[in-house]
């Protein structure tokens, strides 16, 4: 209890002394004789300059991109040939799913579709019989002679359209065998799973010989590039940070700093922390100084496009 009195005592003192000094300045500045000039400008924007220097806020370093590597479909892992901590080049082998239940499957699929296509040839066949007899029997001027009864044209008609059916059929079945192959094959395709960009691997989710189901994550990969360093700014002090502004960036302990530059800033406040979100850049030729996940201060110490639009 007497700490904190002695917080709100020491509060209370310090406000009545800024509000002391403030009347004072202000009194003076009403007395100065005429012949004396007021403060140049340079002078009373300075404290202006100061507060934009002084805005500093918490946080913290992320990747610039990362990745979920997933299975794409239901199996088992046969390998995994990345460990924790791994660097990874663009379409490097990750992890290799089981083909062999694919392998079989295709074969019996292989088997079906040349089946149909057999069965395509026959239908065919069929079909240029039947059409050859319809051709021979349905002229009208053999049922006018008596050459041919009138039920055996609707014979030889009712056999041409069931050997059109046929062929009808046949075709959808190659189809659907040829759709069911290429299935397949995109499959074994996916089963060798790669890289899809330049990184590092950041976790290790799953070993050789564990069943997966289709999106289970595997891996989690991180862009190997410059870093970003995201930070919230509260709202009364949103104006203060516009894209393009000049920032340094420092641990936060008492470490070196290093330059680097608001890149986007969010349009809107967040709702329920009443913050606005903001990623600065250090430059991109330079080397990460601060590991991923690691807590920086960002100072701002120059106004970007928006800011100076602004003013």
């Amino acid at each position: 209890m007497m700490s904190r009195s002695l917080i709100i005592g020491t509060t209370i003192t310090l406000s009545a002394a800024v509000a002391l000094l403030v009347g004072v300045r202000h009194s003076a500045a009403r007395q100065l004789p005429v012949g004396i000039p007021s403060a140049p400008p340079s002078l009373l924007e300075e404290p202006v300059a100061k507060s934009r220097e002084a805005a500093s806020f918490v946080g913290v370093v992320v990747a610039s991109s990362s990745v979920d590597i997933s299975a794409r479909f239901e199996g088992r892992l046969d390998s995994v040939d990345v460990q924790v901590g791994d660097r990874v080049r663009k379409g490097q082998v990750l992890a290799r799913m089981d083909v062999l239940p694919l392998l079989r499957e295709m074969a019996v699929t292989e088997t079906d579709l040349q089946a149909a296509l057999a069965q395509e040839s026959v239908a065919r066949l069929a079909l240029a019989a039947a059409q050859e007899s319809l051709k021979r029997g349905g002229d009208p001027k053999l049922l006018s002679i008596g050459a041919i009864s009138e039920e055996e044209q609707a014979r030889l008609g009712y056999a041409e359209k069931t050997a059109a059916a046929q062929l009808t059929l046949a075709l959808a079945q190659v189809r659907n065998g040829q759709a069911r192959l290429a299935q397949f094959k995109l499959k074994l395709s996916e089963a060798v799973i790669q890289a899809p960009f330049e990184g590092r691997i950041a976790k290790r989710y799953l070993d050789a010989g564990s069943l997966v189901s289709a999106g289970k994550t595997i891996l989690h990969l991180l862009h190997e590039g410059p870093s970003q360093i995201r930070f919230a700014i509260p709202e009364s002090q949103a104006s203060l940070v516009a894209v393009g502004a000049s920032v340094q960036i420092r641990s936060r302990g008492d470490g070196p700093r290093f330059s680097g530059r608001v890149e986007n800033v969010a349009p809107e406040v967040d709702s329920v922390s009443r913050m606005v979100l903001a990623i600065a850049r250090l430059p991109a030729d330079a080397a990460n100084p601060f590991p991923l996940g690691a807590a920086v201060r960002v100072s701002v110490v120059g106004v970007g496009a928006q800011g100076a639009s602004a003013n």
